[in-house]
């Protein structure tokens, strides 16, 4: 299955997303601070995991998740700094991966990782992944499911759904 195309648009707005999307976007870019500042005090990025009700194995599949994207990604990962108002694709990636695995599409969601990683990756990867999302979901926490792509251009979506020129 190909990539899916990403549905978070690049610098899309943090006020714009919902609580599970700001837990899962700190928590990445948490985790993020301390691979750049070996050594030096950084916040626990497993207390919001865990103080939101997610059990420590669903930190754990996070962590074996975000390890394993970091070993094996093509590229490198465009995580932004706790203080970004802004998500980056690489965030919003995770976030449609962790959606898919919550609303049952398993294929889409491994395909979406090969974003970041070669096949055999993938299929590593994709174990921890569903782990955590079904630890998010069994805690309250559903990441949305957003169907439409990035690049859709604003006339599409106005022909797509007629209403919407009444707000705009």
């Amino acid at each position: 299955m190909p990539t899916p195309p990403p549905t978070y648009p690049a610098d899309t707005p943090l006020s714009d997303l919902k609580t599970p999307e700001l837990l899962l976007t700190t928590t990445l870019r948490l985790f993020a601070e301390a691979w750049r500042r070996p050594g030096e005090d950084c916040p626990d990025w497993r207390g919001g995991l865990l103080s939101a009700g997610l059990p420590v194995w669903g930190t754990s599949a996070f962590d074996g998740l975000i390890n394993m994207v970091a070993a094996a990604t093509r590229r490198p990962l465009d995580v932004r700094c706790p203080r970004s108002k802004v998500l980056s694709m690489d965030e919003g990636r995770l976030l449609q991966v962790v959606s898919l695995f919550q609303h049952g599409q398993p294929e889409p969601a491994k395909a979406a990782l090969g974003a970041w990683l070669p096949p055999a990756a993938q299929r590593m990867a994709a174990v921890p992944a569903e782990a955590f999302a079904r630890a998010l979901k069994e805690s309250g926490l559903v990441v949305p499911m957003r169907r439409d792509p990035v690049g859709r251009p604003a006339a599409y979506l106005i022909h797509a759904n007629p209403g919407l020129q009444l707000v705009q």
